[in-house]
């Protein structure tokens, strides 16, 4: 699973989430798997308050969240291993 933090915009993998909705959300998604990684790309626009707050409820929402952030290279090279990685956990 992929959030995507944009300057006043978020989204779970292709989906559009408003921030008041994010709670629920994760909480519904996780609620059913056994573990709980969520990837987070940041985009170079948004503020680091910005990513604190998202980060905050996202953890807030799924005590054991892992969170991995993803930087454009890490994109690059890791994404393929990390979300086969992810598949087989589901």
């Amino acid at each position: 699973m992929v959030l995507t933090i944009q300057q006043h915009s978020l989204k779970i993998n292709y989906d559009s989430v408003p921030f008041e909705s994010l709670a629920a959300r994760l909480k519904g998604i996780y609620g059913i798997r056994y573990k709980h990684v969520l990837l987070v790309r940041v985009y170079p626009d948004v503020s680091f308050q910005e990513v604190v707050d998202v980060l905050d409820v996202a953890q807030r929402a799924v005590s054991d969240m892992e969170l991995v952030l993803l930087t454009p290279r890490e994109e690059k090279t890791a994404s393929c291993i990390l979300t086969d990685g992810l598949k087989k956990m589901d």
